[in-house]
């Protein structure tokens, strides 16, 4: 997914977020706060 992935933010609900790098993006089990993940909408991969 290098081409893919862009960034990911843990989101707080204040306005700011906490990156989170690919390979702990993948490794963390899911919690319940938001995440934005962001892919290149140029990698076939992301569609």
């Amino acid at each position: 997914m290098p081409d893919t992935f862009i960034c990911a933010y843990e989101l707080s609900g204040d306005g700011h977020g906490t990156p989170i790098d690919e390979s702990a993006l993948s490794a963390q089990p899911p919690r319940d706060v938001p995440v934005w993940v962001h892919l290149s909408a140029r990698s076939t991969a992301a569609r």
